[in-house]
């Protein structure tokens, strides 16, 4: 596995303890990207790429013992981390909540973007560019409550998630 460095996957993570807004719950953001840090190294070593390869039950449970904290905290990212696939995804996540946890964007904004950038990514399924449609003309109707810097963050940050 190749060396990653997941500040350059995430980008700029503000330094700080807790993140508390609306639907985004409590979300302790350093200490996830700290753990995938060490759970993706982990998994990087020739005795768990065997483990998961021969025995994934045995595989899950050894993870889940070794990383009891972060599985009963955060069970999603977790999963996420342990299957070590698609984490792409996951970091746009991070994105979003950093921007609101640095208060560049607004809570309302960061959960709208996150739903139209996996309404964009779903276009093929049924009913998901009426949802976009949808989602845009609430972006439109809400951003004239933004300041400038906020607009342009929010501009800057779909950008960055292709949307």
């Amino acid at each position: 596995m190749e060396s990653m460095n997941l500040k350059d996957l995430v980008g700029n993570v503000t330094p700080m303890e807790t993140l508390t807004h609306g639907e985004f719950g409590s979300i302790n953001l350093q200490f996830i990207i700290n753990k995938f840090t060490e759970i993706i190294t982990y998994m990087d070593t020739n005795e768990i790429k065997a483990l998961k390869q021969t025995n994934k039950p045995q595989y899950r449970g050894h993870m889940m013992d070794k990383y009891e904290d972060f599985y009963e905290k955060y069970p999603h990212f977790f999963e996420k981390a342990i299957e070590g696939e698609n984490l792409g995804e996951l970091f746009k996540m991070f994105r979003i909540i950093d921007a609101i946890q640095g208060n560049k964007i607004p809570p309302v904004f960061g959960n709208l973007i996150m739903r139209q950038y996996f309404a964009h990514k779903n276009l093929n399924e049924p009913f998901k560019s009426k949802e976009l449609e949808e989602l845009t003309k609430t972006h439109d109707r809400l951003k004239f409550q933004l300041s400038q810097k906020q607009q342009n963050n929010v501009v800057e940050l779909k950008k960055s998630l292709g949307i």
